[in-house]
This record gives structure tokens, sequence and C-alpha cells, in this order.
């Protein structure tokens, strides 16, 4: 209960936080795995 509990807090947080960023946080997240994942 208290796992499900946190994740839900942490997820409204994370959307509180994010909302106004939410757009460039996924733009430099995207950034991020492209550069590890895609080298050429």
């Amino acid at each position: 209960m208290n796992v499900v509990s946190n994740k839900l807090c942490i997820d409204l947080v994370y959307k509180i936080c994010f909302r106004r960023h939410y757009l460039s946080f996924l733009q430099h997240t995207g950034t991020i795995i492209f550069k590890l994942f895609c080298k050429e």
C-alpha cells in the first residue's frame, strides 16, 4: 500500500514540477537518450 501511495505521490509531484517545462524536459531527456543509444 505504501509503495503504491508513494508512487502516486511521486507521479503527482512530477506532473506539477514539470508541467510548465514538460516539453523542454522531454526534449532534453530525449536528446540524452539519443546521444547514449544512437551513437554513430
